[in-house]
Formats: C-alpha cells, structure tokens, sequence
C-alpha cells in the first residue's frame, strides 16, 4: 500500500485576503467599471497600501490615469460629493418651433422614479396619472357690527387696491365686496374671506388680512387711522422736505402745491415722490432706490412698525395704478 500512487483529485491554491479582496476579481471589476474614485476601507493598512499601490500600477500600464483610490483609515469621515444629470422630456403643447430655438419655458416638472417630464399645467391628467383639484380658503375675522367702521375699513381696503370700492353687492342678506379674486362677505360681527387658492390669490388675502387687522387695532385705540397714507400733519411733510434737502441739496427739492416733492439733479434728471402715497419716479435707478430708503427710515421712525410692514404691500398691490398715475405727473412737470 506504501507503493501505491492514487490520482489527485483536489488541488490548493492561495488567494490573498488580506484587504478584503481577491486582487485578480478585483482588477477585473476596476478596468470593467473604470470608476473615476475608489474608496478602499476596513482592511489591514499596510495590505490596503499595497493593493492601492498594485492596482495604480496595473492600470497605469494600460494608460488608465484618471482613477483616484483612497485609504483612509478606520473611523475616519469621508464627505462624498456626487454630480448627478438630470434629463427631462417635455410633452404636449410645450413643444413647439419657439421651444426649440431655446427659448425660455415655462411649465411644471412631474417625478416619476429617476424620470422627469415637463408639460403644461393644463395637460397634467393627460400627461400623467395625478388629477387637478382646487383648494378653496376660508377665513372668519373678527371685525365691529357698525356701520361707522365698515366706512373705515373700506377706506382703507380702497388705498390697498388704489380704486374706490364700488363693487359691492347683497348676497343671502349680506353684504359682499370682491376684492380682485378675494370674496369678502360681512355677517353681523365678522369678516368672512373665501378665494381659490393660488399664489396670487394667497399673497392679496394676506394683505386684506392685514388691513382688517389694523383697522380692528385703530377701532380698538378710538384711532381712525388711514393705513400707509402720511398724517395731514404738515408737521410731518415738512419734516419729511427737511430731511431731503439734506440729503440732496436745499435748492435740489422743489415743492409743488399738491404737496408733491421734486427733487432735481444738474443733469437735467429728476425725481417725483408723492408723499401721501410713498411712490417715487426716477429714471436714475441708484438714485430711486435712495430716495426708497430714505421714505421708509423716515415713516418707520414716525409711524407704527406694522404700518411700515403694510408699506410694502400697498405699494406692491397698486404699483401699477400709482406708476400710470406718475408718468403722466412726470410728462406734465
């Protein structure tokens, strides 16, 4: 039996783990991928070192230079930063001759796992599976069952939208007024607004709110405030004079009977402030944005900060009434 030789059926090999990797698969895998970053963790050090070291070289003789590999070491951060494409198609009536000459485009953009589309708000239940609802807002303000009051707060309402309120209409006994798309409806000691919801509708519903609000506050103080409008004080018209030629120049700022102020320039430019309504024409850019500064400083300091706040509704809710009304007080001067 010592003699006797049996066939080998089994064999052994030796394959390096000590990085956590056949180094052959491992190759094999690179060169397949060609990752532009390998990040190499939880192995021994010096073998990790090693197979970085082995791996450069390889791929450097087949001229593939553009790979990094990193060893860091265990417990260490490592801060990832990946730059993704993303692809979109775009359907229905948004592709037309003027979308492909790259004009600019304006729809919305649908998810869909890692797919997008973009289409026409109008084409959504065509296009995609979601359907179009409108949310309808309702809001109940407090407000005073006097007839009195309600003259104030129309006032104002109408320096919000810089016409007068003759809108108003009876509907199942009350009184409704609609203000743009915004449905007000008085009912014995509140305020009920409605509208359909949407960015537009949502931002003027805001500012109605608000002019409610500090009217309810100015009823409450035995105050009858006009909201964003300059006391009748010629205290404070003069006040305001002072402080532009001051910053202008005493002979640069003309008053005008109306109570409008002209502020001159040697260059044959000017500007145009209506004091009442805080609106200022001017071609000079820099110089329109001062004078925008020096109003708001100037009734910030002699009016409540939530009338300042009001300010700047005001004036974006009836920019383009008050901007047609000064040109042609521009053209005229």
């Amino acid at each position: 039996m010592l003699n006797w030789y049996r066939k080998k059926t089994e064999f052994l090999d030796y394959i390096s783990f000590s990085a956590h990797a056949d180094y052959n698969q491992f190759k094999e895998l690179v060169e397949g991928l060609l990752p532009p970053i390998i990040v190499l963790v939880h192995g021994e050090a010096n073998e990790m070192n090693r197979l970085k070291t082995s791996l450069l070289r390889d791929l450097s003789e087949k001229n593939i230079l553009e790979i990094q590999i990193y060893t860091p070491k265990n417990t260490c951060s490592l801060e990832l930063k990946f730059k993704g494409e993303m692809l979109a198609k775009v359907y229905g009536k948004l592709i037309s001759e003027d979308q492909i000459k790259e004009q600019p485009m304006s729809g919305i953009i649908i998810k869909s796992g890692f797919s997008y589309k973009i289409l026409s708000i109008d084409e959504i239940e065509k296009y995609s599976e979601l359907k179009l609802t409108t949310i309808n807002q309702r809001l109940e303000i407090p407000f005073y069952d006097d007839a009195n009051y309600l003259q104030i707060l129309f006032r104002n309402l109408s320096l919000l939208t810089g016409n007068t309120l003759d809108n108003l209409f009876t509907q199942d006994s009350e009184l409704c007024l609609m203000l743009d798309e915004i449905e007000l409806a008085i009912r014995g000691n509140k305020i009920i607004l409605t509208w359909g919801s949407s960015l537009t509708n949502d931002a003027t519903a805001d500012a109605i709110v608000a002019v409610i609000m500090e009217t309810n506050k100015s009823i409450e103080n035995n105050i009858e405030k006009n909201i964003g409008i300059l006391p009748q004080d010629d205290h404070h018209y003069y006040g305001l004079v002072e402080l532009l030629k001051k910053n202008f120049g005493n002979n640069n700022v003309i008053q005008l009977e109306d109570k409008t102020i002209v502020v001159a320039f040697a260059d044959t430019k000017k500007a145009i402030i209506d004091p009442s309504n805080r609106f200022v024409v001017c071609d000079v850019v820099d110089t329109k944005e001062k004078i925008d500064r020096t109003l708001f400083h100037y009734f910030n300091a002699i009016e409540p900060f939530c009338n300042c706040k009001f300010y700047f509704c005001f004036n974006f809710f009836s920019f383009a009434f008050l901007d047609h009304w000064f040109v042609n007080k521009f053209e005229e001067f």
